[in-house]
């Protein structure tokens, strides 16, 4: 009787740590999302931002162009702003993506370790298991003799 709630009492504990070991996951993974949404947000907001820089610079040289007038190009310093300005805002958007790179890349560090961890515990019950058997059937034998 004691062997059966034994089991029963392991499987619960066992039982107890995935649905924890769950939850960690799923809390963890939550914050990631979250963390890489915003990124990607920003991301977006940048680009909108870029597309408006875009269109002003075309609505400043588009005249010039029409006169060939290439010398007023090189000297207009609303383009110059406006350049500098999308340079700056590209720079960002990858600045956004490096981070974004560096989140997915500890996410999967940290589910790599936990996976490891998961597996040698897993290895550790194992041999535990297999350890108790083995000390089972020696005393079985020992009987037997």
């Amino acid at each position: 009787m004691t062997s059966l709630l034994d089991q029963i009492k392991k499987s619960l504990e066992d039982s107890y740590d995935i649905v924890r070991d769950g939850a960690s996951t799923v809390l963890d993974r939550a914050e990631d999302f979250g963390k890489l949404s915003k990124l990607k947000f920003d991301i977006r907001q940048l680009n909108t931002r870029v597309e408006k820089k875009l269109t002003i610079l075309g609505d400043a040289v588009f005249p010039h162009l029409v006169k060939n007038d290439v010398e007023m190009l090189k000297d207009n310093p609303a383009i110059k702003l406006v350049v500098e300005e999308i340079q700056d805002l590209n720079l960002k958007t990858t600045e956004k993506q490096k981070e974004i790179d560096k989140v997915v890349s500890e996410s999967e560090k940290v589910n790599r370790v936990k996976d490891e961890e998961k597996l040698q515990t897993q290895i550790a019950d194992l041999e535990r298991e297999i350890e108790d058997k083995m000390n089972v059937l020696k005393k079985l034998k020992d009987t037997k003799d």
